[in-house]
């Protein structure tokens, strides 16, 4: 993945509003519902995403 630097801030108050298992699948319920240990904010940009490779 490609893109510029982003300006990133630390999110002062994180929360996620969504039906989580419809959304990513109950495998991620309990991770997704639990209060977040770190949030931030980047403005973003466009990206460029490239096929990987093996290590």
């Amino acid at each position: 993945m490609e893109h510029p630097r982003w300006n990133v801030w630390q999110a002062t108050d994180a929360r996620l509003t969504c039906d989580v298992a419809h959304v990513y699948g109950p495998r991620f319920t309990a991770a997704l519902n639990a209060p977040p240990v770190s949030a931030f904010v980047a403005d973003g940009s466009p990206v460029t995403v490239r096929a990987g490779s093996r290590m």
